[in-house]
């Protein structure tokens, strides 16, 4: 099969209805939002740490997260509509491996996505990491 993938002209979107295509996966995959969503950590000391990268990547921290949000300029962030009826609709909602707080809870903070799941009747299966840092 010849597919080209370039000329999407930054169309998420597109660009996933493509790989699901050419990869011929039969579930959905779906980004929770498109939207600049960049989240930040709280720790027990106080201690504010911006953004995904910097929380996954800096080790040693003198405290544990005991919040995460998103950062005063992603608090617009909302969940993409198409996500709605999908999950609605689901059987299954699968939280897949990820760092717990940069890629798994960083989702869920989204506007709406909490109340979209709680209020769906889907079996959730969350795929814990075999490894941590």
């Amino acid at each position: 099969m010849g597919f080209i993938f370039y000329h999407l002209h930054g169309d998420y979107d597109a660009m996933l209805d493509a790989m699901h295509l050419l990869m011929d996966v039969r579930a959905h995959v779906i980004p929770v939002t498109t939207d600049r969503a960049y989240i930040q950590a709280t720790l027990a000391d106080g201690t504010v740490i911006e953004r995904q990268d910097n929380i996954s990547n800096v080790c040693g921290y003198d405290s544990h997260i005991v919040d995460l949000s998103l950062m005063s300029d992603s608090t617009d962030a909302r969940h993409k509509r198409s996500i709605t009826h999908k999950i609605r609709g689901a059987d299954y909602i699968v939280l897949a491996p990820g760092d717990l707080y940069t890629s798994t809870i960083s989702n869920l903070i989204i506007a709406g996505m909490k109340e979209l799941i709680t209020n769906s009747s889907a079996r959730i299966i969350y795929v814990a990491n075999t490894t941590n840092k």
